[in-house]
Formats: structure tokens, C-alpha cells, sequence
């Protein structure tokens, strides 16, 4: 892997023509398919000499490349931790990027009728290691079916489908990978009304970095996100310059007090502020019942996903079958949900009333819960 630092435009020079790219090409064997011929192609940056230069042919099946590359072009994709930039490559699709601390990832689509087939991509690292050939970088496997659908109003995604046709990935296209970043963690980690034994409120937004509950006034204040390794994390920096560690639970969030330390870039923990238990969640979607009706509307990324603690997986799982009617065989989900107003038990298997975004979230949530349960 190398140093997002490392991860420039490079201006390409083809005979006589000029366009940015994100990364050289790698080799004669994987040539860029920007180049519809032979041409000689030279480098002009800090990381490629200038004069260093490479030969290339590309291969007749560039115009279908070329084609349905259009579905990807000026787009980054990302599945909430990387972000992935697409290049024609020689009868493929190559993404390339990585996260906001290093970059080397990298994967790659051929079309196929009218999905792809996940395939390992390239990187070029540098002059002795000039390219990373097969590697995959998201969930999935060589010759996974992969579709880019467009979800009602809610976007374009890409979702990978493994030999079973189960989803394991989904990726949708950012402007910003720090901006999603940050967005998700105030989305899906922070956004809540909680209360501590005392009497004492914290209130987190779910649309905007600003929390109340900090300030003796009772007032909002605003706050930024604290940084490890170039990349946000769930510590907020107040307007007044406190800064403090926000952790999820179950029933609530751990508050702590804590200290950044630049030699290491790592923020170090100190004590306890407070312990808040959740009153409510704030997810807002419209009529869509339930504490996580976002599960209705979009297929949900691992990066969102990851946010919830095991047990609000579990009941995010279930609250899609239950907001079918579904009727639960385990007790504590049926009392669980049985407490719910707009609960209505009617049937012992909903799988045909499920939405094809409540079936990938399915599936994607249950890909975290297995990974908290290995993680134990």
C-alpha cells in the first residue's frame, strides 16, 4: 500500500493530446484503453520521471468498454471506507484509489449482457513495483455478477452479487470521500436524544455536525471532526475547543474526555464525561415505520452498517421482516416488536414482499453481524 500523499494527477501526454488520470498504466499487458491505438504515452510529475515512457496497444473490444465506461465516468465510488476512481482499461473497467490515509486499491468490471463480472484490477505503486495485477479491494470474488442499478430517487448504486446471488458489497458515487465519511458517522453513529440518570440531555443531529447537551447554557454548538491517520473519527472537536471521544452501546453512548498527540496522530482517552442512555432515535423517512427506516430506501454500504453496535444489527435485520408482518418464532423479537404501535403480525414468511433494498440490506447486515461475532 502507499501514502494517499503519493496519489496525484498525473498529466499524460498521447500525441499531442493531454488529460488527467489518477495513475500511469501498468504494463503492455494492461494498457490504458483511453489509447484506441498504438501510442506512446510519457509522465510528467514527481513520482514518474519524465523521461520514462511506455508503449502500449490496446484491444479490439475498447468500443464496449468505451460504452459502458460512460455509466462510471466523472464518478468516484466508494463503499464507505475507499474510494475508487474508473479508467478503461484493455476489455475492462479498472478502479483505482484507495482510502484518505494510503492508496493500492483496486478492482475491475467486464461487461457482460447488461451487468459485469467483478475481476482483479491494477495499481501502480512505483517504478520497481509497477503494478498490482488481480487484485480485488472490495467483497466479492473473480467472476462475481455486479449491478449498477439506479434505487428510486435515491442514486445510482453498484452491488455485488457472489455465486449464490447473496450481495456482499454495495458502493454508491461520492464527491467527497471525507465529506461521506463524516456524513455516516453523524448519520448513523451519533444522531439520537440521550439522557444520562441525572436528568441531563444530549441531543445529536442527525443533518448536521451539532449537538446539544455540552454547554452549561443548554445552547447548540457546533463541532468538527478529530483525525487519525487522515481520516475522521468519531471524536468531536466543540466550538469552545473541548474535544471528546464518542462511543455507542446498546442503550446509549460512552462520553469521554480526550487528547490528541500529533508524534503519533492518535487521540488518547481520559475520563469518563458522562454515560447518556438513548430515549429515541432520529432517523427521519417520511411514513416508513420503525427505528431504522433507511433500510426501506437504500441499500445500505459497509461503512454505514458499521456503525451499529451487534444487538441494533440484529434488530435492524428483523425490523425489515417485521414492518411486513412477519411473525417471529424468537420471543424476545416478538415482545420486542409487539411494543411497537405500528407492529402487525400477520404471516409467517414475508420473503416474496421484500424489496430488492431490503434484500441486499439483509444480506449486508448480516455480513457485519458475523464480522462483530468474529471479532468477539
Amino acid at each position: 500500500m502507499i501514502k494517499r500523499s503519493l496519489i496525484t494527477p498525473i498529466l499524460l501526454t498521447v500525441a499531442g493530446l493531454q488529460a488527467d488520470a489518477t495513475s500511469p498504466p501498468t504494463s503492455p499487458d494492461f494498457p490504458p484503453a483511453c489509447l484506441p491505438t498504438e501510442k506512446t504515452v510519457v509522465f510528467l510529475s514527481e513520482e514518474a520521471p519524465s523521461d520514462r515512457t511506455w508503449t502500449y496497444r490496446t484491444s479490439s473490444q475498447y468500443p464496449a468498454v468505451k460504452q459502458r465506461f460512460r455509466e462510471f465516468e466523472g464518478k468516484q465510488w466508494t463503499n464507505g471506507f475507499d474510494f475508487f476512481i474508473a479508467m478503461p482499461a484493455d476489455g475492462y473497467i479498472n478502479f483505482s484509489g484507495g482510502s484518505l490515509h494510503e492508496g493500492g486499491s483496486s478492482f475491475g468490471l467486464t461487461p457482460e449482457d447488461d451487468h459485469y463480472r467483478l475481476r482483479g484490477g491494477f495499481f501502480v505503486i512505483d517504478e520497481d513495483t509497477p503494478e498490482g495485477d488481480g487484485y480485488i479491494a472490495i467483497n466479492g470474488s473473480a467472476g462475481d455478477r455486479v449491478e449498477v442499478r439506479q434505487f428510486g430517487e435515491t442514486g445510482v448504486f453498484m452491488t455485488v452479487y457472489n455465486a449464490k446471488d447473496i450481495p456482499t458489497e454495495v458502493l454508491h458515487p461520492t464527491n467527497d470521500l471525507r465529506e461521506t465519511i463524516e456524513t455516516d458517522i453523524v448519520t448513523y453513529c451519533f444522531a439520537g436524544e440521550y439522557r444520562t440518570e441525572d436528568g441531563r440531555t444530549f441531543t445529536f443531529f442527525p443533518d448536521r455536525k451539532e449537538v446539544k447537551g455540552f454547554a452549561e447554557d443548554g445552547k447548540s454548538q457546533s463541532y468538527t471532526f478529530g483525525n487519525e491517520y487522515e481520516t475522521p473519527v468519531n471524536i468531536i472537536i466543540l466550538d469552545d475547543g473541548r474535544s471528546f471521544r464518542i462511543e455507542k452501546s446498546d442503550d446509549g453512548l460512552l462520553i469521554r474526555k480526550c487528547t490528541y498527540y500529533s508524534s503519533e496522530d492518535l487521540w488518547t482517552d481520559g475520563n469518563t464525561y458522562a454515560t447518556p442512555q438513548r430515549i429515541r432515535y432520529l432517523f427521519e423517512a417520511g411514513n416508513i415505520s420503525g427505528d431504522f427506516p433507511f433500510t426501506a430506501l437504500q441499500p445500505m454500504t459497509c461503512g454505514q452498517i458499521e456503525h451499529f453496535t451487534r444487538n441494533e444489527l440484529r434488530l435492524m435485520r428483523n425490523e425489515i421482516y417485521a414492518r411486513h408482518g412477519i411473525r417471529f418464532r424468537s420471543a424476545d423479537l416478538q415482545k420486542h416488536f409487539e411494543a411497537k404501535a405500528w407492529y402487525a403480525p400477520t404471516s409467517d414468511d414475508v420473503s416474496k414482499q421484500l424489496s430488492e433494498i431490503e434484500r441486499i440490506n439483509i444480506e449486508m447486515i448480516r455480513q457485519i453481524e458475523k464480522r462483530h461475532d468474529e471479532n468477539r
